[in-house]
Formats: C-alpha cells, structure tokens, sequence
C-alpha cells in the first residue's frame, strides 16, 4: 500500500501479503460502501481504476500447517549415529539417528515429535549448530532434560528448544543451521517444525 491517500476520481493499486506461517483467506473491498471486491481484486493485487468514494479493504488470514524440516530422504541424515563432545558424528544404536541441516538462528524454536517414546539411551534432542560456513558454532549437549533449554513433554514423545544467544558460557549468536540427534524406539514417524512461538503444552 504505497499510497497513503488517493484523489477522486484517480486510480489506486495495493498489493497485500501474509507474514510468514500464514495464507490470505478472504479478501473484501468497498468503495462508498459498495462491495467492488470482484471488479477490484484478484490473487492479492487490489486495483481500483477510478476511486469515488471512501475506500475500505478487509482481509483474514489463516495459520498455515508447520512444515516438516526433517527430511528422512535427505543425504545429511546418518543412521545410528550421534555426536560427540567433540560434536563428531560416531556410531551408536538403533533407533537414533542425526538430522541434515535444519535452518536455525538465536531466538528461533524447534519441536521435534515422534510417534514413538523416547530411546532410553538419552541422546534425543541432541543438538549442534554450525555457522554459515559449515564449522560449528556451539553445542548443547544435556540431551532429553530441561538443561540445555529443551523442554520435554510428560510423555517423552516431545520437545521443543528456543536456541538462546549463549547458554553455559557458549555462544550461539552465528548459527545459521543446526542439526539434532534423534534417539526413539525404533524412530517411527518423526517432524521437527519451526513455530511462531514456543509451544503452550505442560513439560
């Protein structure tokens, strides 16, 4: 909406967009209260030819389904692996597994879910992150606990972190990507998305 005001009787043009995580539902517009919606707008793009009265332009949006960010197909994901102290892949156990490289910055949340609880062995939630480069940033290491910013829910089926800027004297200011190790019972079928805000379900 570039304009801020529009002469009569002169044309007017705004194009509109949802944020991030959202769609356009429906879309009204009124001219000297009359609906022109359907001679003025289509696919986002508001176009009036000739204004002659007040204009009024009403939009809704709806929260779009998080997208999966774990990609089981992606070339990044090793099988029974996790990383080390050393942020090192190495072998381990069935069950486990680390992700590709999820897009990740200082203040961002991830969930991670499986239909299956978790692997006793305690990695889940594992997490290292890497800068643009590729070299690693910093890693937090307390897997499947509330150390380390996860949050856990009671079932174990669930987590979630929001990567704080430093965390046990570690700074995580240049992450751009990360990537989690995943421990369940035979992994099942796993999503790690990227809410808007952190989860409001009990630990």
């Amino acid at each position: 909406n570039a304009a801020q005001t529009v002469e009569y009787y002169q044309p007017y043009e705004a194009h509109i967009t949802a944020e991030s995580g959202y769609a356009l539902d429906t879309v009204s517009v009124t001219m000297g209260g009359a609906d022109v919606t359907a001679d003025c707008y289509s696919d986002g793009a508001v176009s009036v030819p000739r204004v002659t009265g007040d204009l009024v332009i009403t939009v809704t949006a709806v929260a779009l389904a998080p997208e999966n960010l774990f990609d089981a197909d992606d070339p990044d994901v090793v099988l029974r692996a996790r990383f080390n102290s050393s942020c090192t892949l190495v072998a381990y156990a069935d069950g486990q597994l680390v992700t590709g490289f999820i897009p990740l910055a200082v203040g961002e949340t991830l969930v991670l879910e499986s239909d299956k609880a978790q692997n006793t062995n305690g990695y889940t939630g594992e997490i290292v992150c890497f800068r643009a480069d590729g070299t690693v940033t910093s890693a937090l290491t307390n897997q499947a606990t509330a150390a380390g910013g996860w949050v856990w829910s009671s079932d174990k089926k669930r987590g979630y972190i929001t990567l704080p800027e430093r965390y046990s004297n570690q700074s995580f200011s240049g992450t751009v990507k990360a990537r989690l190790c995943v421990a369940y019972e035979d992994i099942g079928n796993i999503s790690i998305t990227k809410p808007s805000a952190p989860p409001t379900w009990d630990a």
